[in-house]
């Protein structure tokens, strides 16, 4: 009788588990492509971030700057040692979704923060590649998106328009 007890909750369990282990994989599995970020002229795919090539001829990047807008925007102004790459790879850290933006001819990386990480902090990570899909080193960027408050809108504003003496 114990071991059909027993048998009952093992396999009580193992439903249980078999039914939720993708909610548990990963917390960003059933979030739309566009929930995340909205990245201008970057497509979302599903997957990992890529590996850096081997080959001496892959682009390589050194360190940007990155600058957050009005707790909306994130600028990245990546710094690549060759000017002729194909685009960019970029992902928040710790999520499956993998954003790949073509050359459009813009210096900078737009990134629209979403609600549900304005005023929070998140690691962005980008690499660039190539015509030949030869990938750069990898860039980790710590993003403060710090909520504004109305005194300091209000101090902006009022230095925005004082006279020079």
């Amino acid at each position: 009788m114990d071991k059909l007890i027993l048998f009952g909750v093992l396999a009580s369990t193992m439903f249980i588990l078999a039914f939720y282990i993708d909610k548990l994989i990963s917390f960003f599995e059933d979030i739309g492509e566009n929930e995340v970020l909205e990245v201008g002229y970057g497509t979302c795919i599903k997957g990992g971030f890529p590996v850096a090539s081997a080959s001496p001829e892959a682009p390589e990047l050194l360190i940007g700057i990155h600058r957050n807008v009005d707790n909306q925007y994130v600028y990245l102004y990546p710094n690549p040692r060759d000017p002729f790459l194909a685009g960019y790879f970029v992902q928040v850290v710790g999520t499956r979704l993998l954003y790949k933006i073509g050359n459009y001819g813009d210096d900078a990386i737009v990134i629209g923060i979403p609600e549900k990480l304005q005023g929070k902090q998140f690691t962005l990570q980008y690499a660039a590649y190539d015509t030949m899909d030869r990938v750069s080193n990898k860039i980790t960027v710590v993003v403060d998106a710090v909520e504004l408050t109305a005194d300091d809108m209000a101090d902006t504003w009022t230095l925005d328009w004082m006279q020079e003496n």
